[in-house]
């Protein structure tokens, strides 16, 4: 299980799913954040042995998921492992992941 949040809204999820604009991604973007791609990014737990090991990856978007740290941020380029906390930069949309 993974929670994900938006602004004051949580989400929990389990199992793989997908972030984005397309409507039949499980975390649908609104199209007021063009920056967006339609799939932009994977959730997944299903890379290591651990259910409770959580990653995110790119789904090839043209503006790039980013993890934000303290005055940081860093482009993922390959599945990058989830930490309680964690900040991730879709287009102008931060969500703060939460792995269980």
């Amino acid at each position: 299980m993974i929670l994900v949040q938006i602004g004051d809204k949580p989400r929990v999820f389990h199992g793989t799913f997908t972030v984005g604009r397309l409507l039949n991604c499980a975390l649908v973007i609104p199209a007021s954040d063009p920056l967006v791609s339609l799939v932009h990014a994977r959730f997944r737990n299903d890379l290591t042995a651990d259910p409770r090991a959580w990653f995110v990856e790119d789904c090839g978007s043209a503006n790039g998921t980013y993890l934000l740290g303290d005055g940081f941020q860093r482009r993922v380029r390959a599945p990058y492992e989830l930490a309680k906390g964690d900040r991730i930069r879709l287009g102008r949309t931060i969500l703060t992941v939460v792995p269980d």
